[in-house]
């Protein structure tokens, strides 16, 4: 064999060893997993959002009552108080145009977390299940006569097109500690668009 045909088998075999190594995964930037949340009951959910809706009201720091939304749309809606609660949270903002931007960012942000290869397995879940209540809870929209959803259309389309996927790591997370089954959001919204196209004929 010669020297150039061993050194290239060396480099291909130390390229494929890094290319097969696992990727870290950053520590849960999250204040609470969707397993921790299913264990709050309906009353310390109440009192946790009037507590944060307070603080931004007096702060009128945006990022205070999106981490709020983010917390409310990563827990299980087991018990269906999850409507109730947006909608709390949404008369907090002061035009309907704030909360469609907030809604956007959480969207937006939950998007690149499912990207991104480091997100911790906790987060992925979190961020999973915040999609699928989004969509969940804009899919009841269109069954409500005379209700304008060119704003849920538009996010549902975008989560679509995000083509988004679940880990294994973080199904078996889901599965083991908030006693739910992740779907690829992308995948709810693309069957909800075209659920949505049937309910327009």
């Amino acid at each position: 064999m010669s020297i150039g045909k061993y050194v290239f088998i060396i480099l291909l075999s130390i390229l494929t060893a890094c290319s097969s190594k696992p990727v870290k995964r950053e520590k849960s930037q999250l204040k609470y997993t969707p397993g921790q949340l299913r264990f709050i009951e309906v009353d310390e959910m109440n009192t946790m959002i009037s507590e944060q809706l307070a603080i931004y009201k007096k702060s009128k720091d945006v990022s205070v009552i999106e981490e709020l939304l983010v917390t409310v749309l990563s827990r299980p809606d087991a018990d269906n108080i999850l409507e109730r609660e947006l909608l709390i949270i949404q008369n907090s903002f002061p035009t309907f145009d704030d909360w469609e931007n907030s809604v956007n960012r959480v969207v937006d942000r939950a998007g690149q977390a499912l990207k991104d290869k480091t997100c911790s397995v906790q987060d992925e879940t979190s961020y999973t299940i915040v999609l699928e209540n989004i969509l969940s809870e804009f899919r009841a929209e269109f069954n409500k006569p005379d209700e304008n959803t060119d704003f849920e259309l538009s996010v549902i389309e975008r989560i679509a097109a995000m083509d988004l996927k679940v880990s294994e790591a973080a199904f078996r997370d889901a599965k083991i500690n908030a006693m739910s089954t992740l779907v690829s959001p992308s995948q709810i919204a693309k069957k909800l668009l075209s659920e949505i196209k049937t309910l327009k004929r």
